[in-house]
């Protein structure tokens, strides 16, 4: 039964023969609700807005008889269809976990591609703007005994040149290629953070003494995403399990390393300050706020207690960072979204507004199905708008969210149609809505 004491906006979906966008008759300009997809399942992950109002969007696609691909869609500002691609291995399966803009227009798309059991490699692709793909790479390392390890990627950023080494991108998450000691059985994932030139080449330790991965400790490593400071000095947000205070539990993790990849700071003392023992904080969004809103960075994540209940946690830091405790601006658990907490969650992320205010988006389990979650948050992460909830008829989820230079939302992520005659299937789904996240004037 749904909770009346939060507003609801039950969107009806309308059911269709084929998979093909449909809309909403209303003012597109305005506020829409659009879907993309074309046989079988689409999900939607991330999207980033052009210029010219343009709009990419990136995904997963799956088909009868076809595995996995990541599926890309560029739509104008109304939600249009341009063009659509269908993007990966024919035989093995492919993610899409990111996308960002070049500054020279190219698209640039991380992901994973599942390369047999325990097997997944990194998988970076640029692309143009008229959908033509351009260049490509897939990375892996392998562990001690010669096995292939296993390699997450959770974002990647666009650098300029640093002091040693030239411009590219660096995709961030993790590897199962940590040093085996017997001293370390907690040590079973590393953070990691490959470095790929603009043609896509990786750098490694041997040709470009590189370092890809953040060794040591008895702990299981995690970075979502790097932040280039300087050109030689580059900051790495993440989580870890490290040993502090007689706990083992998961905290924000912040590192800072080198040009060439090597550590300039563990980040120890930040890990006494953030959180507490009473669960696990993992890190799903890292957002850097303008000086002109009060500068600094803006981490947002999951704290899961230990009935594996999910609320959503956030930490402001100072920017730039002095590796002490004096870094943490405040932080707030569990985030006060009106409601008494957000059951089973995923998908939390925070975004900047214009006047220095959040958005905040989230998959929430409130009910029997998934749902999207949004909610607007003042400058002290207090709800400022909303919980408003995006449902359908099925299970419906959270990608990403974004403001728009006139003040409007675009929020996408991955909705059910067609359940009331059939299974449903899941289509990739973009939504322009008004500054309080409202289809409405």
């Amino acid at each position: 039964m749904r909770i009346t004491s939060i507003t609801i906006f039950l969107i009806l979906l309308i059911t269709a023969a084929c998979d093909t966008e449909r809309s909403f008759s209303i003012p597109e300009e305005n506020y829409f609700v659009k879907f993309y997809g074309e046989e079988g399942e689409q999900e939607g992950v991330d999207f980033i807005v052009n210029p010219d109002g343009t709009i990419v969007m990136v995904g997963n696609t799956e088909r009868q008889g076809v595995l996995k691909q990541i599926y890309v869609v560029k739509v104008d500002a109304n939600g249009h269809l341009i063009w659509q691609r269908s993007i990966g291995l024919p035989d093995k399966n492919d993610f899409a976990k990111d996308i960002e803009l070049h500054p020279d227009g190219r698209l640039v798309i991380a992901g994973e591609t599942e390369m047999g059991t325990n097997n997944k490699d990194v998988y970076i692709k640029t692309m143009s703007q008229d959908g033509n793909e351009l260049d490509s790479a897939r990375a892996g390392l392998k562990l001690t005994n010669g096995a292939e390890a296993d390699e997450e990627t959770k974002s990647v950023t666009v650098i300029s040149a640093g002091s040693s080494l030239e411009a590219g991108f660096i995709v961030s998450g993790s590897t199962t290629a940590v040093l085996v000691s017997t001293n370390q059985p907690n040590n079973v994932k590393d953070g990691l953070h490959f470095r790929f030139t603009n043609s896509l080449r990786l750098l490694d330790k041997n040709t470009d003494a590189y370092g890809s991965v953040k060794e040591g400790n008895d702990s299981e490593d995690i970075l979502q995403k790097v932040i280039q400071k300087g050109p030689n000095d580059y900051y790495g947000f993440g989580y870890t399990n490290r040993l502090r205070n007689n706990s083992r539990d998961f905290k924000f993790w912040v590192i800072q390393f080198n040009d060439l990849g090597l550590p300039l700071n563990e980040g120890t003392t930040l890990l006494d300050t953030l959180g507490t023992t009473l669960e696990s904080e993992l890190l799903t969004s890292t957002t850097t706020i303008p000086i002109e809103s009060g500068g600094g960075f803006m981490l947002g994540g999951l704290a899961i207690g230990s009935g594996g209940e999910a609320r959503g946690y956030i930490v402001k830091l100072k920017n730039p960072l002095s590796f002490s405790k004096s870094d943490l601006s405040f932080q707030k658990y569990p985030v006060n979204l009106g409601i008494n907490n957000l059951g089973d969650s995923k998908d939390f992320k925070v975004n900047i507004l214009s006047n220095g205010k959040f958005i905040l988006t989230a998959t929430s389990y409130l009910n029997d199905n998934a749902d999207i979650l949004f909610t607007t948050l003042d400058s002290n992460m207090d709800v400022e708008f909303g919980p408003l909830i995006f449902s359908g008829e099925g299970d419906d989820f959270a990608g990403s969210v974004s403001e728009l230079p006139n003040g409007r939302i675009l929020l996408m992520g991955t909705m059910t149609v067609g359940q009331s005659t059939s299974p449903g299937q899941k289509k990739m789904v973009l939504m322009k809505l008004n500054p309080n996240g409202k289809l409405a004037e």
